[in-house]
């Protein structure tokens, strides 16, 4: 799976008149306490063991939400997992890159557009993660159980080389994401969506008000 160099504004009205079905919302989760901002803080590579809802499995959108102090260029890594390692822990690697860290202490949302590839869909189930790099303090954004999707009531941590499983006391142990999907088979859509693959950013990050 790759992500998009650019993303046309003009692909929804191609795939309108192509009449082919656009993607669908397979997972999404967030807080609903807009008085609060809950965030998990590690110098650990962590995540969430996540359930896609629906078939939709080509994956054409990721995003996700994070707190941070500081700033700093390709100071986040990103990473999906298949969990087929031991006891059912992240394994092999499905995706991964690196991203800027902004200063979010209000949050800030993470869009990765990909490119749908019905040749590479996701599994049902995975871990998506990540490890900020930086010293100073910054976390991925606490979720409560996902309306779409599901998730189990813990997440995992990489600590001393080994994958534990933890909780985080008070709070659902989800992470704010939404991730969207197509069919497999659907090339037309595929096409579609890789025509339409001129004009804004590859990551799209914008402070929350």
């Amino acid at each position: 799976m790759k992500p998009l160099n650019q993303l046309c504004l003009a692909v929804t009205g191609a795939l309108m008149a192509s009449g082919v079905t656009v993607a669908s919302v397979v997972y999404d989760a967030s807080y609903t306490d807009v008085t609060k901002l809950p965030y998990y803080y590690s110098p650990n590579t962590y995540g969430d063991e996540i359930t896609l809802a629906g078939t939709d499995r080509v994956l054409t959108g990721f995003s996700f939400s994070y707190y941070s102090d500081y700033a700093l260029t390709d100071g986040l890594r990103f990473t999906l997992w298949a969990n087929d390692g031991p006891g059912g822990a992240p394994g092999t690697i499905l995706f991964q890159d690196l991203y800027d860290v902004v200063v979010g202490t209000s949050g800030v949302d993470v869009d990765i557009p990909f490119t749908p590839d019905p040749t590479d869909p996701l599994p049902n189930s995975f871990t998506w993660g990540v490890r900020f790099l930086g010293d100073d303090i910054a976390g991925l954004l606490v979720a409560d159980a996902p309306s779409v999707g599901s998730s189990y009531n813990d997440f995992w941590e990489r600590e001393a080389g080994n994958w534990v499983l933890k909780q985080i006391p008070g709070y659902t142990a989800n992470f704010q994401a939404s991730i969207t999907a197509v069919p497999e088979a659907q090339p037309g859509l595929a096409a579609a969506l890789a025509f339409g693959a001129w004009g804004t950013s590859l990551v799209l990050r914008r402070k929350r008000a």
